[in-house]
């Protein structure tokens, strides 16, 4: 596992770079502020703006729930930057894409997800949704972390990154903590997704009363 401290550091700097999908002036300022310090760039929310923001891009980090914010950026990403590699995440008690993915066939998970991340509980991708992510094949791999991995992704969030994300708006943080997608570089970053800033307060200060 990468060091916290290292690995957020590196995402400043440049290894990686942070896409912000939630409405939060504050949260947004400071992400820019701390991408200021460090020369390194905070990147625009949209799904064709990803590409022209960071046409290098060797990879792309998306959370994935029902599938559609993903196979947006996928389709974007094959018209504007085919060369980059999509990379989805999903946390380990709601892995039915990364199912869908390794099996080829639309997979439906038997019961209601158990994870921290409240997002990303769906049963299932949507049918059009599988079209694009596996039967166009347009996402390269889906990744598994842990709730513990998201947890502590949480805490690095808050604490280094001063993001008010969700646990399901730290999932690809978590996956870029954690080692299980590229590093990145200055020439190729990786981009993370951090999207969803909606969460329980009484969670939330549980979740960062411990130091990451």
């Amino acid at each position: 596992m990468r060091n916290p401290v290292t690995a957020v550091f590196c995402a400043i700097v440049a290894a990686a770079a942070i896409v912000l999908h939630f409405p939060f002036a504050t949260a947004s300022s400071s992400a820019t502020s701390l991408a200021s310090e460090a020369h390194a760039q905070r990147l625009s929310s949209t799904d064709l703006e990803i590409a022209g923001d960071m046409p290098t891009a060797g990879a792309v980090v998306v959370p994935i729930g029902g599938g559609g914010q993903i196979s947006g950026i996928a389709l974007a990403l094959a018209a504007l930057s085919p060369a980059t590699t999509l990379i989805g995440v999903e946390p380990a008690g709601a892995d039915d894409a990364a199912l869908s993915l390794r099996s080829g066939t639309l997979q439906s998970l038997a019961a209601d997800p158990q994870t921290i991340a409240e997002g990303v509980k769906s049963k299932s991708i949507g049918n059009r949704n599988f079209e694009v992510i596996v039967g166009d094949h347009l996402v390269r791999d889906i990744v598994i972390v842990t709730d513990d991995e998201l947890k502590q992704a949480v805490r690095v969030a808050w604490t280094r990154l001063k993001l008010a994300v969700e646990p399901t708006g730290a999932l690809a943080l978590a996956a870029y903590l954690s080692g299980r997608v590229p590093a990145g570089s200055a020439e190729h970053p990786t981009v993370l997704v951090l999207s969803g800033g909606n969460f329980d307060p009484a969670t939330m200060a549980q979740l960062l009363s411990v130091t990451p």
